[in-house]
């Protein structure tokens, strides 16, 4: 379930912004990367509300 729902999350990222996103995703492990900026530029979030979400 966590990793069909961290590929979703990450296809959304791709998506969104395919020249700006760097996104890494290994479905063996369930595991990857997501840079600071490209979350805050998908949710729309400044840093004081990545802060509180995180």
């Amino acid at each position: 379930m966590f990793a069909a729902t961290a590929a979703a999350f990450a296809a959304s990222l791709t998506l969104a912004s395919p020249a700006a996103a760097i996104v890494t995703f290994d479905p063996a492990t369930g595991t990857g990367f997501v840079g600071k900026g490209d979350v805050q530029t998908v949710f729309e979030w400044n840093n004081k509300a990545l802060q509180t979400h995180a």
